[in-house]
């Protein structure tokens, strides 16, 4: 993914957002919202409470 072309990231899925498999994702997510980006999440993505 681009990011600088992204405006929106959207977290789906189940409940592991906890676990370690997911760091990646969430220094992406920590990116969007440094810059202000819109960051949504929806079922266990909710979970992790940005």
């Amino acid at each position: 993914m681009d990011e600088e072309q992204a405006v929106a990231l959207l977290l789906i899925g189940p409940d592991t957002w906890m676990e370690d498999q997911h760091q990646p994702t969430l220094e992406r997510v920590a990116s969007f919202l440094e810059t202000g980006k819109t960051v949504a999440a929806i079922c266990g993505a909710t979970l992790r409470g940005f």
